[in-house]
């Protein structure tokens, strides 16, 4: 099948910002892809090396790259130009740096044809750098995992454009947690998702790449999800509260009165969606039982001041990305606890 006898039926939507070391190997497990009737929309956001001149070059070559050059503004800005390029109704995401395996868009293009009420497919991934195998919750599973995490890779997912514009696209201000937001807004909108259970992409990590500053930037629009979709559930939560929900979302070594604290949280998600009917109640305490098992054992009374003091400087660097809640709540307890 080709794109030059017919319009195509998937677009693939890559955004691209100084991706010079990965950006043809990225593009070249697309143009390799065993299902060949699709476009290659391929935005360049202002790259300052040589990613614009390597894309000039491999346009010249397959008619069905896309090419866009413009000014920097930014991975949303750019996903949302995109969306508005497209004209297919099946826009499947790729990154700049990750390799699409062959079959992927032959398997996805498949499976939204057989499930035509899924919005949003995503699938595994595998790790280059590693080899570790990322799995991602299966579709009973999705609604759930969601109020911890995003559920879905975004560099592996299709997704029906129309549905996803219907609901404003990427959201501007979710800066860093932009893919997040869209899968919550489609979970609190009564649609559906799913992902293949299998590896359809290798994924890089960027060791080098400073992952916990990332997060520290990405946790503020990550809270506000987390807020949004508890508040479905008629929870309004409290520092505290909020502080046990991102603990379960990445359990680690900690106190026992943290990771107690912890898990009378989960019970009240449970008891509360008993009330509220708002998720298939098997399938959360599911989820909050898989927390519990990923929960380590706690560190000993001796190691506790290392672990408050640890706590004490993620909370501050967390002050320096403007959020200064949980700060202040932590010192005043201190000044409780010294009366």
């Amino acid at each position: 099948m080709s794109s030059h006898c017919q319009s195509p039926d998937i677009t693939v939507l890559l955004p691209a910002y100084n991706a010079e070391p990965f950006i043809t190997e990225a593009v070249m497990s697309i143009l390799q892809q065993s299902y060949t009737n699709f476009v290659l929309l391929i935005i360049d956001d202002g790259s300052t090396d040589r990613t614009g001149e390597i894309l000039e070059e491999l346009a010249s070559r397959d008619g069905r790259i896309a090419l866009y050059r413009r000014e920097n503004r930014g991975l949303v800005a750019t996903l949302n130009e995109g969306l508005s390029l497209c004209r297919t109704e099946l826009v499947a995401r790729m990154d700049a740096d990750d390799i699409a395996l062959p079959d992927r868009l032959a398997m996805q293009k498949d499976f939204m044809d057989a499930h035509p009420g899924i919005v949003v497919c995503g699938s595994d991934m595998v790790a280059c750098e590693s080899g570790k195998m990322l799995v991602y919750p299966r579709q009973e599973r999705c609604p759930v995992a969601c109020l911890f995490g995003s559920p879905l890779a975004h560099p592996t997912v299709i997704f029906r454009k129309s549905i996803v514009e219907s609901l404003g696209g990427y959201g501007e201000e979710m800066l860093f947690a932009e893919d997040y937001d869209l899968w919550a807004r489609i979970i609190a909108n009564g649609l559906k998702m799913a992902n293949i259970p299998q590896p359809l992409l290798v994924y890089r990590e960027h060791p080098q790449v400073d992952r916990f500053a990332y997060r520290c930037r990405s946790m503020l629009t990550t809270q506000r999800i987390w807020v949004q979709q508890l508040q479905r559930l008629g929870i309004c939560p409290t520092p505290g509260e909020l502080d046990s929900h991102a603990y379960c979302a990445a359990p680690c070594k900690d106190i026992a009165w943290r990771q107690k604290r912890a898990h009378q949280w989960l019970e009240k998600l449970c008891a509360c969606n008993r009330r509220e009917r708002i998720y298939d109640q098997a399938m959360l305490e599911g989820q909050c039982a898989d927390i519990l098992r990923r929960f380590p054992q706690p560190v000993s009374f001796a190691k506790a001041p290392l672990f408050a003091f640890a706590r004490l400087a993620r909370l501050l660097i967390a002050s320096l990305f403007h959020d200064t809640t949980a700060l202040k709540t932590f010192l005043r307890k201190l000044r409780r606890v010294r009366k």
